[in-house]
């Protein structure tokens, strides 16, 4: 399990997916040769945290801290640099929550998922 603390709020991913993304910034040419010149790269992070078998209120608290500010501090471990880090990011899509519920009125939500991608990006 990998701890991942969003807006203060720490929590245990089952799955953790933190990749770097290239991203274009400023002008892009292409030469009569079919070479294209970019201005600059910089690298955007995003992050895929999967979490099973929590229960709601465990569910509750994951969206309260996602949705407390319009842009999520996520403090994690960036595969670059091999430390913690802490960034700020943009929720890239709405949690997927699946629930499952057995005959006895018991319930848990199966699996929750949260997409965050960057907010800013660093030069190369």
């Amino acid at each position: 399990m990998i701890e991942i603390t969003i807006n203060s709020e720490i929590f245990k991913a089952n799955t953790y997916d933190c990749s770097p993304t290239l991203v274009n910034i400023g002008d892009k040419v292409q030469t009569l040769d079919g070479v294209d010149h970019i201005e600059n790269q910089m690298i955007k992070l995003s992050i895929k945290a999967g979490f099973t078998d929590i229960s709601r209120a465990e569910t509750a608290r994951l969206l309260q801290a996602l949705y407390s500010s319009k842009y999520p501090v996520v403090t994690f471990i960036n595969p670059i640099t091999n430390t913690a880090e802490t960034r700020t990011f943009i929720l890239q899509n709405n949690p997927s929550i699946p629930v499952k519920i057995w005959k006895t009125y018991m319930q848990y939500y199966e699996s929750t998922s949260v997409e965050l991608l960057e907010k800013g990006a660093s030069f190369i």
